[in-house]
């Protein structure tokens, strides 16, 4: 009796373990490419691979956009990532498309950092499987910073099928949108930085765009007497000028975010002189014979951590 008792118990999930498909990776053709091209939004993602777990436990916002190389099979990809609350701008990678094997291979300042495979989905997700780690894993990612419910079910069934449970799925935040106060700056350019030691207060309101994968931001900046607005549909990066620039909900910044702001500019290159920080102090100054304003805090000496950046996106 306990023996068929057990076995009626077990039935369901043998059952449900039979209705699991497996991942179908996408043979890769002419249409893979044009298919790739243009804005992402990450969405979701798990994993059992630690340095992945904390990633996707800092990671709140990541929009990356595919555009071609000047190689064939070959893509530049632009990243738009928020880190805890510090944000990040990339475009130093390359994804690599292999016809053959029907892989993307991440690759970043010359070193493979992974490799996925595509999951047959529907045209405006990305679902990736990286198959470079010995570990269960999937993400997804898609054209707007939503998903339907049946989509996101669709990625659901496929991590339960993996063996993930709810509590292991990462989810980005939506609270990206509303009004960020500018508290910090760091750039290597010239006129980046005069601009950022002229500023006396600035801020920015991000809203939805008229689509689905835009975001409109509307900065406010105010020099002396003068009041600026200026309102963008996109983000434009230069190759080869680093700048890293945090917003955050309130004007004051605890010590440990401005130290973590610290060390994100350090490994990026910039050097602690090349920071500028608020709340303003006015000071008389010559930089180009204009009016200039400096930090009230000088920034501490802090050992560089290493910034980690996700590979989620590709």
């Amino acid at each position: 009796m306990l023996a068929t008792l057990a076995l009626l118990l077990g039935l369901p999930l043998a059952l449900a373990t039979q209705s699991c498909s497996p991942l179908v990776p996408v043979t890769f053709d002419s249409s893979t490419i044009p298919r790739l091209l243009g804005q992402w939004f990450y969405i979701a993602a798990a994993s059992r691979y630690p340095p992945h777990l904390a990633e996707m436990r800092a990671v709140t916002f990541e929009a990356f956009s595919f555009s071609p190389s000047s190689h064939e099979d070959e893509l530049n990809i632009n990243e738009i990532i928020r880190l805890n609350e510090t944000c990040v701008v990339r475009n130093s990678s390359k994804i690599q498309v292999f016809q053959q094997n029907s892989t993307l291979v991440h690759v970043d300042n010359n070193d493979v950092t992974s490799v996925a495979r595509l999951i047959q989905s529907d045209k405006d997700l990305l679902i990736l499987n990286h198959i470079n780690i010995d570990f269960p894993n999937l993400s997804l990612s898609a054209r707007t910073p939503n998903v339907s419910k049946e989509h996101m079910e669709e990625f659901k069934a496929l991590l339960q099928c993996l063996g993930f449970t709810e509590d292991e799925v990462f989810y980005t935040s939506t609270e990206l949108l509303g009004t960020w106060l500018y508290v910090a700056g760091a750039a290597q350019f010239p006129q980046h930085r005069l601009e950022m030691l002229l500023i006396d207060r600035a801020f920015l309101r991000l809203e939805p765009g008229a689509s689905g994968n835009e975001l409109l931001i509307s900065h406010y900046v105010a020099v002396g007497d003068q009041c600026f607005t200026h309102n963008l549909t996109y983000l434009e990066v230069t190759v080869g000028s680093a700048a890293l620039v945090k917003h955050a909900r309130n004007p004051r910044i605890s010590t440990a975010e401005r130290e973590e702001f610290e060390q994100h500019a350090e490994c990026l290159g910039l050097r602690p002189e090349q920071i500028v920080y608020a709340p303003w102090k006015t000071v008389q100054d010559t930089l180009g014979g204009a009016r200039a304003t400096k930090a009230t805090t000088a920034p501490s000496q802090q050992g560089c951590k290493t910034l980690q950046l996700p590979n989620w996106g590709l």
